[in-house]
């Protein structure tokens, strides 16, 4: 991904994270949580 483009993501992103602020989205927070966890999971096995 090129910077372009990840400023791009972390914009819409923290966009996201500021509309889901004024919402209850515990569904959202648990899915970012677990996508997070799986990252962290695959670099921890080296893929």
């Amino acid at each position: 991904m090129n910077e372009e483009m990840k400023a791009e993501f972390d914009k819409y992103m923290n966009e996201q994270f500021a509309i889901l602020e004024g919402h209850s989205s515990r569904i959202f927070l648990r899915m970012w949580n677990k996508y997070i966890e799986l990252n962290q999971q695959e670099e921890k096995n080296g893929n």
